[in-house]
């Protein structure tokens, strides 16, 4: 039988990590936005990618703001380079999974593309390296991570650092964070 107190704990583990979001993302979360709108309206895209959980939120990050949720709002120019699996293992293959998103990046950004790099240890060695190529090709750099932001943090121009130590709740959060700039952005 299933032990119903760790359900009853993941759930309050959930609600305290949402407190916490509450009382010291929403100024970030305000930057975040204002980036995505000033990347928009300069004719430039979102080009976003991480790993296991991250890359799934940067590929729901992609289809949410093309498809804008049946609201009737213009689709919106983000990438995900998580997504395609021909490519990935042929990167994987041929250059190392340390270059997959690197290797992409160099092909997809171009100057002033806001490019985020999901991660929730911001230690992630392949979004690392996607990061410092954006950097290269002039595109401003964001990385959503957990609370340490790792490595991350000492090369992006703007880091959102969610309040906690679980990646399960981290990349919780991080599909919540998607779901207001979608809700929020014209």
């Amino acid at each position: 039988m299933i032990d119903k107190s760790l359900i009853v704990n993941f759930l309050d583990e959930t609600k305290n990590t949402s407190e916490r979001c509450k009382s010291v993302l929403v100024e970030d979360i305000v930057k975040l936005a204002d980036l995505f709108e000033k990347t928009f309206e300069n004719g430039n895209r979102v080009i976003a990618f991480g790993n296991g959980g991250c890359a799934g939120v940067a590929n729901i990050m992609a289809a949410s703001f093309i498809g804008r949720f049946k609201s009737g709002k213009e689709g919106r120019p983000v990438l995900s380079l998580s997504s395609n699996a021909d490519i990935i293992t042929t990167l994987s293959n041929d250059y190392g999974f340390e270059n997959i998103y690197k290797k992409q990046v160099e092909v997809y950004a171009l100057k002033n593309d806001l490019v985020i790099g999901l991660s929730t240890s911001g230690n992630s060695v392949n979004v690392i390296n996607g990061i410092e190529e954006a950097k290269a090709k002039g595109a401003y750099t964001v990385a959503i991570t957990g609370e340490s932001g790792g490595k991350l943090k000492e090369i992006v121009d703007f880091i959102i650092k969610i309040p906690s130590r679980q990646p399960t709740q981290i990349e919780n959060v991080m599909a919540e964070i998607n779901s207001i700039l979608c809700k929020v952005l014209k």
